[in-house]
């Protein structure tokens, strides 16, 4: 248990990683991405052909610049990041992180299995805790790495629980050679440049400075975290008070932790709130009525509206720390 908490991603990687999502429908969604990663900065991202979004879309950054190139209109963006920004995650970290935050929320049992990418497995069974529903549907199996313990295979949900979703790395070299300039992107022929606005992050007493509505931000952040930058966005909503909605962005724990507040033009307090699809509970968060989602690889969400603002916070957190940061 305690060797599956601490598994971390090494330095060095290249996996190509395939992933099929049954939908309740009966429809699936199939993806296979391709992954080189080399420290804490550099990394390319390809989807594989065969993938249903699309195939041979490149995500590439080496340092501070990052490049996106969609070959359906053969358009390519390049940015430069902030400072503290981390590496986007790639299929096989995702898989990772997902590991680690269901281990607080479920029993887990190991049994000996089968071998997945050239490397013999320990398969684990995953049971809810009583008091802690899953973030995902019906339920979850696990094979990780018997030397490392990094997972290799997550199977989730079945026809039962309205949907399953199926994580296999079909490849995975922990020390790979990487092939001359994998880590700078060259335009295809014929590629247009499309700008990218250049983000620029706020402080938080900038952020409250330039906000026209009192901004919620938490005193005391889960283990790991810190606050990473916050930014002012036009939503475009009707139903937003003055157009703009806050985000406040904190990084360095299990995933990304994300607060979103707008203010309304008309209060729904009282009355149903806006949220995604899947496993929702009606719960109270400081005196208020919110709902707490179930999103699958994102973790849960946490909504609520409160004198005239709603707040969502997004994370891979428990439900107590949800509650804790509101």
């Amino acid at each position: 248990m305690a060797r599956l908490q601490q598994a971390q991603q090494p330095q060095n990687l290249h996996t190509i990683t395939d992933m099929v999502v049954t939908l309740p429908d009966g429809s699936q969604q199939h993806s296979v991405v391709e992954e080189w990663r080399q420290g804490s900065d550099r990394q390319r991202l390809e989807y594989r052909p065969g993938s249903d979004q699309i195939p041979g879309m490149v995500m590439v950054r080496n340092g501070a610049t990052m490049w996106t190139y969609n070959p359906a209109d053969n358009t390519y963006t390049e940015q430069t990041l902030p400072p503290f920004a981390d590496a986007p995650l790639g299929a096989a970290d995702s898989l990772r992180r997902s590991v680690q935050e269901l281990l607080r929320t479920t029993q887990v049992t190991y049994t000996p299995a089968e071998t997945i990418a050239g490397r013999p497995t320990y398969r684990i069974h995953l049971e809810p805790k009583a008091d802690q529903p899953s973030p995902f549907p019906g339920p979850i199996t696990v094979w990780v790495d018997a030397e490392t313990y990094l997972p290799l295979k997550m199977e989730s949900g079945d026809d039962q629980s309205g949907g399953k979703t199926v994580m296999t790395v079909q490849s995975v070299d922990y020390n790979p050679t990487f092939p001359e300039g994998i880590f700078t992107f060259t335009p295809p022929p014929g590629a247009t440049r499309q700008e990218q606005p250049l983000v620029k992050l706020l402080s938080l007493e900038e952020a409250r400075a330039q906000a026209d509505f009192p901004l919620l931000a938490p005193t005391k952040l889960p283990e790991g975290y810190e606050f990473a930058g916050a930014q002012l966005i036009d939503t475009g909503e009707p139903s937003t008070k003055g157009g703009k909605m806050a985000m406040l962005m904190y990084r360095g724990g299990v995933g990304v932790l994300m607060i979103a507040e707008r203010p309304l033009k008309d209060s729904m307090e009282g009355g149903p709130l806006p949220t995604p699809e899947g496993q929702t509970t009606s719960i109270e968060v400081r005196g208020h009525p919110g709902v707490l989602s179930q999103m699958g690889l994102a973790g849960r969400m946490l909504v609520w509206e409160e004198n005239g603002v709603e707040i969502r916070i997004v994370g891979q957190l428990s439900q107590e720390e949800l509650l804790a940061l509101a």
